[in-house]
């Protein structure tokens, strides 16, 4: 059986990678947590993902020197099963998607998943900022120069929601002598990474996609691909989370993009402000953020926990 385990290293902000064959599946995530305690002690680094049996698990922190093997062993199933989960969604909404005597109900413009209304990205990264300063030893950097933002946005060849914009003003990603996970499975970019891994999506999905069809889409639109319009803010390994700026009544919603699947999940949403206020109502009353994450603090590390039942 196959295993793999990547941790992510924040001096070069790109994962290290470990496999290996084993009997069985208890072995394997065995290895697995032998394997990414040693790339999390050497590299400095905290979080990995994690393959097993073609099956993968993602922001496993390995960093975590409270846990024993077993309840790191513990995490690392727990982390599988919630792709899994997601994966069974998938293929359930397709499944329906393909079924002719119901069609799946055309979704009403303006509809994301979570209801949240927009709000103001200052105010809810202030309440953020100050969780974080009475329960996080390491915080973010300041935020980027107005300059910067414009720089980065004209070099995106695409108009930036004022939203976007706004973000960047409070917090330019996660500094690597401070990295920690600001959301449950993505990494907070800085400018740089929001232009570097956009032309890298954009490069790989042109070889695999038709331009031509996607000539008058809607923020919000499944798209089957990566468009232009895409400015991811935050991602790990091939998944993201971007701002949509094509025009509509969704522009400037906030969708997740997949390596698989891809923008088929549609908009979570309706804006960042919508989406920093849940994330800042999660981190005020150590409820849940998108359904499933719990955040509690680990050695004045936050720390998120998969609930399978939310």
């Amino acid at each position: 059986m196959e295993w793999h385990v990547s941790v992510f290293n924040p001096a070069t902000k790109r994962s290290q990678l470990r496999s290996g064959e084993a009997p069985d599946r208890e072995a394997a995530i065995r290895s697995i947590v032998d394997n990414g305690r040693a790339l999390a002690q050497e590299l400095e680094g905290k979080f990995g993902n994690v393959v097993v049996n073609e099956q993968p698990g993602n922001m496993v922190n390995f960093g975590d020197t409270s846990l024993t093997d077993e309840q790191m062993a513990e995490r690392v199933q727990a982390a599988i099963d919630y792709e899994q989960q997601r994966t069974a969604e998938r293929e359930r909404k397709a499944a329906e998607w393909t079924e002719p005597a119901a069609p799946p109900p055309a979704r009403e413009p303006g509809t994301t998943k979570f209801s949240t209304p927009a709000g103001d990205v200052g105010q809810q990264w202030s309440r953020i900022a100050q969780w974080l300063n009475s329960h996080q030893t390491n915080q973010p950097a300041a935020g980027a120069e107005l300059d910067a933002i414009a720089d980065a946005e004209a070099r995106s060849g695409v108009t930036w929601p004022t939203e976007l914009c706004e973000l960047f003003r409070h917090v330019n990603g996660i500094p690597v002598d401070s990295w920690f996970p600001l959301f449950p499975s993505h990494i907070l970019f800085d400018l740089e990474q929001v232009i570097d891994e956009r032309e890298v999506e954009l490069e790989v999905w042109s070889q695999l996609s038709d331009e031509a069809e996607q000539g008058d889409s809607n923020a919000g639109d499944s798209a089957g691909t990566w468009l232009p319009e895409f400015i991811p803010f935050a991602g790990l390994d091939g998944n993201f989370l971007f701002v949509d700026s094509r025009p509509g009544p969704l522009h400037g919603c906030v969708s997740e993009f997949e390596k698989v699947g891809a923008d088929d999940r549609g908009p979570q949403w309706i804006s960042l402000s919508a989406m920093l206020a849940d994330l800042a109502d999660a981190l005020d009353t150590s409820g849940t953020f998108a359904e499933v994450w719990r955040p509690s603090i680990v050695n004045s590390q936050l720390e998120w926990t998969y609930e399978a039942n939310g």
